[in-house]
C-alpha cells in the first residue's frame, strides 16, 4: 500500500513538473529579454475621450466625403464638417490611398468641468532625426525608436502647439525630435505621458518580427493650478512573424514543434498510470 501511494505521488510530481516547464509565463517564447531586435508599432487608444477627439482614415477606392460621413457618424450631412477639416482634398476627386482627418463625434461640451478634447503627439526623445508627428486615437504608428513620447495637447491649445512647433523647427530645422523639448517648456498646458514602454528585444530562436503595443489612456487632467497629468497603460501586445502571422505562446505553443514539454507531460503521465494499473493489478492477485 506504501510503494502503491509513493507511485501516486511521483506521478503527480512528474505531471506537475513537466506541466511547469510546458507552461511558461503568457510571452515565453517571445520574452523581451532575448537578443534580437524586432520592429516597434504603437496604437493609443483614447478611451472615454475618443469621441472628443480628431481621428484619421485613408482614402479607399470610390470614397467620398457623404460616404466616409455615414460611415464614421452614421450621418451623410456631416460631410461639410470634413470638407472643413480637410481644406487641402478635392472633394470631387479625392485622392486614394491620402488620409482624411475626421473631425470629433462629439463637441466640447460648454458646462464640461474637464477637458474632454485632446490632440496628440509622439516623438523620440533622444534622437535628433525623428521630428513630432501627430498621433491619431486607433491608428499604428512606427515609433522608430525605443525611447519613445506620447504628448497630450488641449484641442483649444491645438493651434498654438502647432506655432510653437514651427518656430522651434525653424531655429533649429535639423534637431528633429529635439523641437519636442523646447515646445513643452513653453506650453505648460501640454504634458508627455507616464507609463510608456516598449520592448524591443525577444529571445533569438523567436519567429517574431515585430511587436505592436496597444496603450489606452488611464487618466488625462489639465488643471491651471498644478501640472496636468497623462498617464497610459498597456492594454494588449501583439507578435508578428514577418510574413504577417500572430506568433503564438503559452498553451498555443503546446500544439507546434516547440511545445517538446507536450511531450514530458504524455510520457510521465502513461508511466504513471501504467504503474498504477500494475500496483491495483498485484494487489488484486494477493
Amino acid at each position: 500500500m506504501q510503494s502503491r501511494s509513493r507511485r501516486w505521488v511521483a506521478a503527480v510530481f512528474g505531471m506537475g513538473v513537466a506541466l511547469l516547464l510546458a507552461v511558461p509565463s503568457a510571452s515565453a517564447d517571445i520574452v523581451p529579454a532575448g537578443s534580437k531586435f524586432i520592429r516597434m508599432r504603437v496604437v493609443l487608444h483614447a478611451g472615454r475621450f475618443d469621441d472628443y477627439c480628431e481621428h484619421q482614415r485613408e482614402i479607399a477606392k470610390g470614397d467620398t466625403f457623404e460616404a466616409i460621413a455615414k460611415s464614421a457618424y452614421g450621418d451623410a450631412a456631416r460631410a461639410k464638417d470634413l470638407a472643413a477639416a480637410n481644406p487641402k482634398l478635392d472633394a470631387l476627386r479625392l485622392p486614394v490611398g491620402a488620409k482624411v482627418v475626421l473631425p470629433p463625434k462629439l463637441p466640447q461640451p460648454a458646462d464640461a468641468k474637464e477637458t474632454l478634447a485632446w490632440a496628440f503627439w509622439g516623438y523620440a526623445n533622444l534622437s535628433g532625426h525623428f521630428p513630432l508627428q501627430r498621433i491619431y486615437p486607433g491608428e499604428t504608428y512606427d515609433p522608430v525608436s525605443p525611447y519613445f513620447e506620447l504628448i497630450a495637447c488641449p484641442a483649444d491649445q491645438v493651434a498654438e502647439f502647432e506655432k510653437l512647433v514651427e518656430a522651434a523647427q525653424q531655429a533649429k530645422p535639423k534637431a528633429g525630435g529635439l523641437w519636442a523639448e523646447a515646445v513643452l517648456k513653453q506650453a505648460p498646458w501640454a504634458f508627455k505621458a507616464k507609463g510608456l514602454q516598449l520592448g524591443k528585444l525577444v529571445v533569438a530562436n523567436s519567429p517574431a518580427a515585430e511587436r505592436k503595443t496597444t496603450f489606452r489612456i488611464r487618466e488625462l487632467v489639465a488643471t491651471s493650478t498644478a501640472p496636468g497629468r497623462f498617464v497610459v497603460e498597456e492594454e494588449s501586445v501583439e507578435y508578428r512573424d514577418l510574413v504577417g502571422n500572430v506568433v503564438h505562446a503559452g498553451f498555443d505553443l503546446l500544439l507546434s514543434w516547440r511545445g517538446i514539454p507536450l511531450g514530458l507531460i504524455v510520457l510521465v503521465g502513461a508511466i504513471g498510470l501504467r504503474r498504477m494499473r500494475r500496483a491495483r493489478g498485484g494487489a488484486a492477485a494477493r
